[in-house]
């Protein structure tokens, strides 16, 4: 998949070219606010951020996410939109197992949870 493509090409020159990440993280998200964008764009930019890992996730998809999912809801239901909302649900698992995955650390650690306010948040 080209999306793991692009991550194994980050994490194989990221520290050798120190703008690669920014400037292809850069180029995902700018994708997600453009709405003459078609869907199929979008899909590649979401799957692409999540192939970057949960940090990824968390940085650049998360505070756009509410946004994004206003706009995404105003176009309606279709394949295409199914899609989006699917690989939406998995970048946030990926976000999720691996805040819990620290939580645990933490917790066998016996150090305070730095995500401890968004576990309560995403509780309630």
């Amino acid at each position: 998949m080209a999306a793991e493509l692009v991550a194994q090409v980050c994490a194989a020159f990221g520290q050798a070219y120190a703008t690669l990440m920014p400037r292809v993280t850069r180029t995902m998200v700018k994708t997600l606010g453009d709405a003459d964008k078609p869907l199929c764009s979008h899909y590649g930019a979401i799957v692409g951020l999540a192939a970057l890992g949960a940090k990824t996730i968390e940085s650049l998809l998360m505070p756009i996410l509410t946004q994004y999912a206003t706009s995404l809801k105003q176009l309606g239901e279709s394949d295409e939109t199914r899609a989006l909302w699917n690989v939406l649900l998995e970048a946030a698992r990926i976000w999720l197992a691996e805040a819990d995955r620290q939580a645990q650390e933490c917790q066998r650690l016996n150090v305070p949870d730095p995500l401890a306010q968004h576990h309560h948040t995403i509780q309630q």
